[in-house]
């Protein structure tokens, strides 16, 4: 690439993609899953996830 001296030339680049994380368990005796995204995956979303847990099955031990 070139540019004229004592200019910077510009290089258009794409935007970065937006990045998504799954977070997600699974019952092993009835394969029923429990998955969630996020932005982020951070001890928030690990909070996320059992909270979700625990709406799903109210009356079970999770």
């Amino acid at each position: 690439m070139w540019g004229p001296v004592g200019q910077q030339v510009m290089i258009p680049t794409p935007t970065q993609p937006t990045r998504r994380y799954g977070l997600g368990a699974v019952n092993w005796s009835t394969g029923e899953t429990v998955v969630i995204t996020r932005r982020h995956k951070r001890r928030r979303e690990v909070a996320d996830l059992l909270e979700e847990l625990l709406r799903k099955h109210r009356h079970e031990t999770v």
